[in-house]
């Protein structure tokens, strides 16, 4: 069932007619967000769930791959060359280039997989949770302070289970490193450190906006891979990976890898929203995320634990020799520094860290009992089963995002600012507040 470039265009144009018929599908199933609220039965622990995959190229190929085992019902994706392989694989699956005539259409689908650039995971999940459809979206989840706070509303309304893409979550080596900080194996903690080589090792930033020269190609429908994002004109600068590095598109090495490697101390530190953002880069403003930045978060104390300060660095930025003597550092990982040790966490997401007390580093000591954590696409399966929420669920990860959405904030104003987590807005900054929630084009509002 292959949707031509014009059908999906004009798909485009009738969002509003589009969003009636979700809401129309939702009454027809017994369930209404706006209303009472008839979860659809959950489906026996021994059947397989229907799923619709809405970008299977690059990162939605593997999660394609690995959720294989359920009923591949519909695969979405906006460039045919990039999805080839994905759809060769899965013949009898049908084909569409647009997401939202997917779900207008394949009704019997129980979840849906997002795989898309950072800019449309939100209309995409919103309209999966509208229509009462379990959501696996990549991190970061979100593009803005905005959709997220709208996406965890309308998740903790959907009654379906929903879980973001940072494997992490499920490695027990991080699970038994955040209890071993809780428990006070390093003892106090007010100050820690997380870093990456991206960008610079993975894609290029700071870049001049460009001044495009040539068409998209034909395999590609590049009205609707811009979707909420402004208009501009097709350059290959932005596509395929590169849009990472490009604000109206992605969400720079904060949004990609934050979420893997603020896991732990977010975790460890029962981190929420931090009270004051910092950044210094290499370069402020412009379309381009800067080559460089290093980002400090101060937070409040938290119950028993005091104070804390969290600093990012990419682009080849590193913490200061001192907080770790005589160790070389991997080109991305985390340092939690106690009063009576340091934790010190490679780049695998944290899950095979070590306590290093004066020169000598030492294992973790296994919890007792030993944890327990599912598999990272396990747990979100088992959920959509009716077993307990993710781990990485929206509302779980929530103030997990915030984090680098607000660090990204920090890096376009270039000044410090104040942040108040309960009221959502910067305190000392009102051109700041402007940047919580960006203005989606014309037909996806």
């Amino acid at each position: 069932m292959s949707i031509s470039k014009r059908q999906s265009q004009k798909a485009v144009a009738t969002l509003n007619r589009r969003s009636f018929i979700g809401k129309a599908a939702a009454l027809a199933s017994g369930v209404w967000i706006g209303g009472a609220l008839h979860a659809e039965p959950k489906r026996p622990a021994n059947e397989k769930l229907n799923l619709g995959f809405i970008g299977v190229g690059g990162r939605g190929w593997n999660n394609l791959q690995a959720l294989a085992g359920e009923n591949v019902t519909a695969l979405c994706d906006v460039d045919s060359v990039r999805a080839a392989e994905a759809f060769k694989r899965f013949p009898r699956a049908p084909k569409y280039r647009n997401f939202r005539q997917m779900l207008d259409r394949e009704r019997s689908l129980d979840g849906v997989v997002i795989s898309t650039p950072d800019h449309t995971h939100a209309v995409a999940a919103r309209a999966a949770l509208q229509l009462h459809k379990h959501v696996y979206c990549e991190k970061p989840l979100v593009h803005d302070m905005g959709e997220l706070d709208e996406l965890v509303r309308l998740a903790a309304g959907a009654n379906v289970a929903t879980q973001m893409g940072n494997q992490g979550t499920a490695l027990t080596g991080l699970g038994q490193a955040a209890e071993a900080v809780q428990r006070g194996d390093i003892g106090d903690v007010h100050e820690a450190h997380v870093w990456t080589n991206r960008p610079g090792d993975y894609w290029k930033q700071g870049l001049a906006t460009p001044q495009p020269k040539v068409s998209p190609p034909t395999s590609l429908d590049w009205d609707l891979w811009l979707g909420p994002a402004p208009l501009r004109a097709y350059d290959p600068v932005y596509v395929p990976f590169a849009w990472r590095g490009w604000r109206d598109f992605g969400t720079g090495a904060l949004g990609d890898m934050g979420c893997h490697t603020l896991n732990l101390p977010w975790k460890a530190l029962r981190l929420g929203a931090p009270i004051s953002i910092n950044a210094q880069t290499s370069h402020p403003g412009g379309d381009c995320y800067p080559l460089a930045c290093t980002v400090q978060f101060d937070f409040a104390a938290r119950g028993a634990m005091g104070p804390v300060r969290l600093t990012w660095y990419d682009g080849g930025r590193l913490p200061p020799a001192a907080v770790a003597p005589g160790v070389k550092l991997p080109k991305t990982g985390a340092i939690l520094i106690g009063s009576k040790a340091t934790l010190i966490s490679p780049g695998d997401y944290g899950g095979r860290s070590v306590i290093l007390e004066g020169n000598q580093q030492k294992r973790i000591a296994n919890s007792v009992p030993p944890l327990e954590t599912p598999r990272h696409y396990t747990d979100w399966l088992r959920a959509c089963r009716g077993g307990a929420p993710a781990a990485a669920s929206f509302g779980a990860v929530a103030s997990l995002v915030e984090l680098v959405l607000l660090g990204n904030i920090a890096v376009q104003m270039g000044v410090p600012l104040q942040w108040d987590g309960e009221k959502r807005r910067f305190t000392n900054c009102p051109a700041a507040n402007d940047r919580l929630a960006r203005q989606h084009r014309d037909g996806w509002r």
